[in-house]
Formats: C-alpha cells, sequence, structure tokens
C-alpha cells in the first residue's frame, strides 16, 4: 500500500514539473511584453496638457473617441475637424448643461456639419475627460477642452488681443502696446512667468491698427507691474496688430487666423 501510495505521489510529481517546465519554456520574455509609455502635463509650464493634447489628436490615423464635459476651445475643435478631414472617424460625446452654452453649441454645430457623431448626455452628468487614440492611446486627466487662455468671451463688447509666445517669458517681461499714433495703451512686466497674455481695455478700439512689443525695458510709475507714463526701450518683438474683431489672437509673426472663433452655426446637435 505505501508503495502504490509512493509511486502515486512520485508521478504527480513528475506531471507538476512538467507543466512547470512547459510554462516557463513558453512564456513570454520581458522584452516581448508590450511595455506602457506614460507621460504627464501641467498647466503654464511648456509641455501642457492642450499641446500634449493637440499633438495626439494631430497624430490620429484610424479612430478619434471623445468623452468631454466641457468643449468651447477653437483650436481644439479645429484639430479634431482636421482628424475627420483626414479620414479618420470621429465620436463625441459630451454633457447636455455644457452642449447648451452658446459658444459650446457653435462648436458641435459645426462636428455635426463635418459628419462627425456628437452625443450629448442628459440623464446624468456625463463628467468624463477622455480621448482615446487608434484604441491604443489614452488621453486622460482633469483638464477640460476650455479655452482658458482663449481670451474673453465674443459677447463681450471690450476689445482684446492676446500674444501667444512659442516659449515662456521670464517674470518682468516688458509688455508695452501703443497706438498707431504711438501713444501708449497699456505698459506691464507681469511678476510671474508667462506664455500668453491677453490685454483689454477701454483704450482698445475696433478697426484700429495697434503695435504690441515686448522684451524691451520699461521706465516709469511702478504700481505691481503696471507702468503710468511708462517709457519704452525697444525690445526684441514688434508686431502690428489691426483689430477687426473683439478677440485678436497673435503670435511672433502676427495675427493668427485659428483662433477668430469663427465657427458655422448649423443645425442641433443630437440627443
Amino acid at each position: 500500500m505505501k508503495k502504490k501510495l509512493y509511486v502515486g505521489v512520485l508521478i504527480v510529481s513528475i506531471l507538476i514539473n512538467c507543466m512547470l517546465t512547459y510554462f516557463l519554456l513558453h512564456a513570454k520574455s520581458p522584452s516581448s511584453v508590450r511595455t506602457t509609455d506614460v507621460q504627464f502635463a501641467f498647466s503654464q509650464l511648456d509641455d501642457n496638457p492642450k499641446s500634449m493634447l493637440l499633438q495626439t489628436i494631430g497624430a490620429a490615423e484610424d479612430q478619434l473617441d471623445i468623452a468631454i464635459y466641457n468643449l468651447d476651445d477653437s483650436e481644439i475643435a479645429a484639430a479634431i475637424i482636421r482628424a475627420k478631414q483626414r479620414g479618420v472617424p470621429v465620436r463625441i460625446i459630451t454633457d447636455a448643461d455644457k452642449a447648451d452654452k452658446k459658444k459650446n453649441g457653435k462648436i458641435l454645430d459645426t462636428f455635426i456639419q463635418h459628419d462627425i457623431v456628437v452625443k450629448i448626455v442628459d440623464s446624468q452628468k456625463m463628467h468624463l475627460k477622455m480621448a482615446i487614440v487608434d484604441q491604443t492611446k489614452i488621453v486622460t486627466g482633469s483638464y477640460n477642452y476650455i479655452g482658458m487662455a482663449e481670451g474673453i468671451s465674443e459677447e463681450s463688447n471690450q476689445p482684446a488681443i492676446m500674444m501667444n509666445y512659442s516659449e515662456s517669458q521670464e517674470s518682468g517681461t516688458a509688455v508695452y502696446v501703443t497706438d498707431e499714433t504711438g501713444q501708449e495703451i497699456i505698459a506691464i512686466a507681469p511678476e510671474k512667468a508667462f506664455q500668453s497674455i491677453v490685454i483689454s481695455t477701454p483704450n482698445l478700439q475696433l478697426d484700429q491698427n495697434y503695435t504690441f512689443q515686448s522684451g524691451g525695458v520699461l521706465t516709469g510709475t511702478n504700481n505691481n507691474g503696471v507702468y503710468e507714463q511708462a517709457d519704452y526701450t525697444e525690445g526684441s518683438l514688434s508686431v502690428d496688430l489691426p483689430l477687426s474683431l473683439i478677440m485678436t489672437y497673435a503670435d511672433e509673426n502676427g495675427i493668427t487666423e485659428g483662433k477668430t472663433n469663427q465657427m458655422m452655426h448649423g443645425q442641433p446637435p443630437m440627443r
């Protein structure tokens, strides 16, 4: 009896060893296992969420699915439309409360005009902020696709200029705006580093020409970075800006057409 039990245990042991050997021989080596590339971004840095999102959308080839609580950023909307125009299937799902806002609604209307599938959730709050690209990349976090740095509302009656620099500017960098007669509109030296700056003042008027300068030296009465009756020494940047819109976007080369917020209005989005 003991001999039979010993033989049985030996057979079971041999079977277990054979199974372990098989799995070890056929298991994937570490080099054959797909790794996950994780990147992160924070607002106000060069590698900010918007820049990384635009890059990812721009690289989409096979599929673009977006679930976003709030979308009113015209530059992101334009990138989504360009993906569709490249032949990428695009689907959008968003929240009903945000979709009812004027600017959001115009963007969603434009998506529909470009045959982008739009779904609006009105049964509960749709609070996701996620994009899935080509079923291989996921962009997620707390970032809504909103123009916090897009400037002022298109419903405002006071013109504004938004200058977007290609690189971050150091704190204390002088910004000097004058009208076509050379009269000072505003003279400031922000106390924190910045890459975009919005200027809105009653002194700005539509259909007038202005000169945006920065990088020089400001002298005069300084009150928390705002100068009065300033003298400005010419700096590294000088851009002429004719204002024809309430919100004028510009970079170091002049006015940029990609952020004029001129979205077409069409049929209401599907619910």
